[in-house]
């Protein structure tokens, strides 16, 4: 059907090398060195961030998680936003809203949230520009 929008995100799995147990829709960042692991929940706006769809205790050996690369998600938030914000990283991977320049965002709001709220974002990565 022409013009559906699917509301299922598009997914990749990945090795997690940390707890990231309890995690779940927080943004989190690949490793630098190896692109096939997650070594860290997302601590701001300077790296590009994805969303964890299934978080395990990867510390002690190397567990199998998933995150969203694309398509419609939920993510937690560490403040408020309001639907079509782009949405960057705090310090401890929640979702907040951009507000400076060269902030890289992993995603754009679909609703409005506030402070430990799940929402409903479209994944999408890029560098946030004010108008």
């Amino acid at each position: 059907m022409s013009g559906v929008v699917s509301n299922k995100p598009e997914t990749r799995s990945v090795n997690l090398v940390t707890n990231l147990t309890d995690k779940e829709n927080y943004f989190v960042n690949l490793d630098t060195t190896n692109q096939d692991e997650i070594d860290s929940i997302a601590a701001g706006s300077t790296e590009v961030p994805y969303i964890l769809l299934e978080g395990y205790d990867g510390s002690t050996n190397n567990r199998t998680g998933t995150i969203a690369i694309g398509g419609v998600a939920k993510l937690k938030l560490g403040g408020t936003v309001t639907a079509n914000q782009f949405i960057t990283s705090d310090g401890s991977g929640k979702g907040i809203a951009c507000t400076a320049d060269n902030e890289i965002y992993g995603a754009v709001a679909l609703q409005n949230g506030v402070n430990g709220d799940i929402i409903a974002v479209k994944v999408v990565q890029g560098t946030y520009v004010t108008a």
